[in-house]
């Protein structure tokens, strides 16, 4: 717990200490020396803070596209025990509640529970590392609660989010159909595909654009591939039922796979989505390394 005066001084004998008081309180720098004033940040707080922004809602998106397809499926398994509930008299919002009240539990506790035994995890390697170090350590554990508290809320936000397609579908549940076993899609939009065109095709440019300049390229980037993967994701509905009439010629295996697939786009989109959220991640976690 040495104060920044001695070493300074210290300093200045060419003895170099970590004071564990300036880790914790660090000076502001117009009580520093005018040597160590000189040495500025050239990163832009207006940059940085919009960069973080848009890693967040990359985030989000990703953990959508991962955590969308648990939920989706969940929800179809439970079709015929919901038209069950719902014949008996459940009402829809209290079925929506009951798929809702799912990812609240898988995503919201599974996020705290989560940062919980990260922190922990980090306060035990801390110990560890000062108890076994053999040179100079401070066991300094500075556990950025602002930084956590955001990872959480937005893996809240998109499991809660990844939830509502699912729950908003049993507004239109078909409960005779389903006791029955006749689950049937119903027929694709034609706007959707159009405007998943227009921002996989917006998506590209910005990606190109953005890959081409040498500063602050990263941002729109980030952009364009948000924009890119939505587009993509709303035309597969339309692909799948193209795909289904069109698999005629294909050998039984595949054209029943085919058809089967564009019959239950409720559940193929979900796949699709959980395939293209696993790539995202992976094309990011390669980018950053």
């Amino acid at each position: 717990d040495m104060p920044f005066g001695k070493v300074h001084e210290l300093g200045r004998h060419g003895l170099q200490v970590l004071s564990a008081e300036l880790m914790r309180n660090p000076v502001p720098r117009d009580q520093l020396p005018p040597e160590a004033q000189q040495v500025t940040d050239d990163t832009s707080g207006v940059g940085s803070a919009v960069a973080v922004i848009a890693a967040a809602v990359v985030l989000a998106l990703v953990i959508g596209l991962m955590v969308a397809p648990a939920f989706a499926v969940s929800a179809s398994r439970q079709r015929h025990t919901l038209a069950l509930a719902a014949s008996n008299g459940a009402t829809t919002r209290q079925l929506r509640r009951t798929v809702l009240a799912q990812a609240l539990v898988l995503g919201v506790l599974a996020a705290v529970v989560g940062a919980l035994l990260g922190v922990a995890g980090a306060a035990v390697m801390a110990w560890r590392r000062a108890a076994t170090a053999t040179d100079l350590h401070l066991p300094v554990l500075d556990v950025p609660w602002l930084a956590i508290a955001g990872f959480v809320a937005i893996a809240a936000i998109a499991s809660v989010a990844a939830a509502l397609l699912p729950a908003r579908r049993l507004g239109r549940l078909d409960i005779m159909g389903v006791i029955k076993g006749q689950n049937v899609s119903p027929p694709p939009s034609r706007i959707l595909p159009v405007v998943g065109l227009v921002l996989m095709v917006g998506g590209g440019v910005a990606v190109l654009s953005g890959a081409r300049r040498f500063g602050g390229g990263e941002l729109l980037v980030a952009g364009g591939a948000i924009l890119l993967v939505v587009g993509a994701l709303l035309l597969v509905p339309m692909t799948l039922a193209l795909t289904g009439r069109l698999s005629g010629r294909l050998p039984v295996p595949l054209r029943m796979a085919t058809r089967d697939a564009a019959r239950q786009r409720t559940r193929s989109v979900p796949t699709v989505a959980a395939v293209m959220g696993g790539v995202a991640a992976l094309t990011i976690g390669l980018i950053g390394g």
